[in-house]
């Protein structure tokens, strides 16, 4: 299309990132997963060539945010590495959500464990570095990996504290997994939405709705879709929960409702000019 290839244009003769970004978040909600696919392998390839800070930055969060809309965990962009030893702590945080995650879906309790105690040991570091009223200190700014600040500092910590609900269930104890998923959605709901692609790439709403439904609990995991549409109006993910809560909940008419919803959203993206 006409946008990709401007799109693409500038990230290759401008190092800017971020058109590819959008593009490819537009493209997910879309379900137009085989152009997010050719974007996310582009940013591989540009990463490579050129390893930026920048472009190292963010062929994670879109990454992170390629892997949540398609659950495509077993591509090989599942597997796309960079040097992180320079990148902020968001960054970071969404690495290792990512690994977390793998480590979840294969039942890996010991792995899952190193990785949420790894985000709360650079969590407690990070805090170090701020002053009282969230902001980087002064002795920080040499490092671009230092100028954390609290927003940072937050959005990390509801990506840990959703891989410590999900570790908790692995470990068998439920209730307490919940408590983790409804701390990190009040803690969520308290910080400023994203716009565009959600630095917390998967939110916590969504996360925690389908933990619900899993378990047949269609009516409280539709509270929880409704949070993450607040923040993320129109979101698919988030509407798709409702409508599979709907559909447990035998509600018809909310049913079609999300589904003419549905239908519109995922019309392809077009070109104005064709």
């Amino acid at each position: 299309s006409v946008a990709a290839v401007a799109a693409d244009t500038t990230a290759k003769n401008f190092g800017s990132y971020h058109a590819l970004h959008w593009l490819m978040y537009g493209f997910l909600q879309k379900q137009q997963f085989s152009e997010a696919k050719q974007i996310m392998l582009d940013m591989k390839k540009y990463a490579d060539e050129k390893p930026t800070e920048g472009a190292r930055d963010y062929l994670i969060s879109m990454k992170g945010n390629y892997l949540v809309e398609t659950d495509d965990w077993d591509s090989e962009i599942a597997g796309f590495t960079c040097d992180m030893s320079d990148l902020g702590h968001v960054n970071h945080a969404v690495n290792y959500w990512i690994e977390g995650m793998k480590a979840y879906r294969k039942g890996d309790q010991a792995t899952l464990q190193k990785i949420v105690k790894n985000m709360l040991t650079e969590r407690e570091e990070a805090a170090g570095k701020i002053t009282n009223s969230g902001l980087p200190m002064c002795s920080a700014a040499g490092s671009s990996r230092n100028m954390v600040n609290q927003l940072d500092i937050d959005q990390a910590y509801v990506m840990e504290m959703q891989l410590t609900g999900l570790l908790t269930e692995l470990q068998g104890d439920e209730r307490m997994a919940e408590k983790w998923f409804r701390r990190a959605s009040k803690w969520e709901l308290d910080l400023s939405a994203s716009y565009g692609p959600p630095v917390i790439v998967k939110p916590t709403f969504e996360l925690y709705g389908e933990w619900l439904l899993e378990r047949k609990m269609a009516e409280l995991a539709d509270k929880q879709f409704d949070k993450s549409l607040i923040k993320g109006p129109k979101r698919r993910r988030a509407l798709q929960g409702k409508l599979d809560a709907a559909r447990m909940l035998n509600d018809e008419e909310k049913t079609k409702e999300l589904e003419a919803q549905l239908t519109e959203i995922l019309q392809p993206m077009t070109d104005e000019s064709t």
